[in-house]
């Protein structure tokens, strides 16, 4: 459900992802970067807060709808 939520263009804060998964905004942080770092997703500041960092999905993983890889090489 939390991932279904990444697809929204201007992304979603850490911290409700970290709500809807019951798990500490530093779990979703860290993670997170993981999946940066491999393309997967992308961090924006907020334009409201830049304390608040936006998650979504890159256009490589939202164009996979297996979203049980993590690997990114889902066709």
């Amino acid at each position: 459900m939390a991932v279904a939520y990444l697809g929204i263009e201007k992304g979603v804060p850490v911290n409700l992802v970290s709500r809807l998964m019951h798990v500490d905004p530093s779990f979703v942080t860290t993670h997170s970067k993981l999946l940066e770092k491999n393309g997967l997703l992308r961090h924006k500041s907020s334009a409201n807060d830049t304390w608040i960092l936006q998650m979504s999905l890159t256009a490589k993983r939202a164009a996979s709808r297996d979203f049980g890889a993590t690997t990114g090489s889902a066709k």
